[in-house]
Parts: C-alpha cells; sequence; structure tokens
C-alpha cells in the first residue's frame, strides 16, 4: 500500500460506519464552511461532521502507528505548517524511502 493511498484510506475510515447500517453522526453536527470563491464542501446528509468525527480524523491524520513500520503518519508528508505538502521533490516514507511522486497537496 503506497502512502498516498493509505492516507486515503485513514481519512475514509473517520467518516464511514464500520457496521451494516447506515452511518449516525456521533454528537452534535457542525457546519463547514468553504473558503470564499470554492463551492459548497458536499456533506453526505447522513454522515454529517461532528466536532468528535473531525477529531477522530485529526487524531488518525497525525498517528504514526498506522504506518507499515509506525515511523509516518499521513502529516509526516502533508504538513499543514507547509500547506499540506512536505516542500520535498519526492515524497520519503517508511524506512527512508523515497518515492516517484511530490506529495501533493491534501
Amino acid at each position: 500500500m503506497t502512502l498516498r493511498l493509505g492516507c486515503a484510506l485513514i481519512l475514509a475510515v473517520a467518516v464511514v460506519s464500520c457496521t451494516s447500517a447506515p452511518p449516525r453522526a456521533i454528537g452534535k453536527p457542525v457546519a463547514i464552511e468553504a473558503p470564499l470563491g470554492l463551492p459548497p464542501v458536499p456533506v453526505p446528509p447522513e454522515n454529517p461532521p461532528t466536532v468528535e468525527s473531525i477529531a477522530l480524523g485529526k487524531k488518525l491524520f497525525f498517528d504514526a502507528r498506522l504506518s507499515a513500520d509506525g515511523s509516518v503518519s499521513c502529516a509526516s508528508c502533508h504538513d499543514p505548517k507547509q500547506s499540506f505538502t512536505d516542500g520535498m521533490s519526492t515524497a520519503k516514507g517508511i524506512r527512508n524511502q523515497f518515492g516517484k511522486r511530490n506529495a501533493p497537496t491534501v
């Protein structure tokens, strides 16, 4: 599994229920305002963002334990302080291996 695919899967886990029943929002739904000039943020009506689900997504995004060797998190390559990139020409992942592409912004 590539690091890029791993990050996508981690973000999906934060919003998808693991049961066969339809997802149910835990907590009070919150509105997410789109930045000026951008279209509205698509939100599934059956699974709106809540304070709790946003906190879970953030926790997973920064958790290196989810990588194959526990050394990198999604934020290792998609650093919020660098506009969610890593500023390198090719991304560095587990075991200090370099990929063939850069880490695009999330």
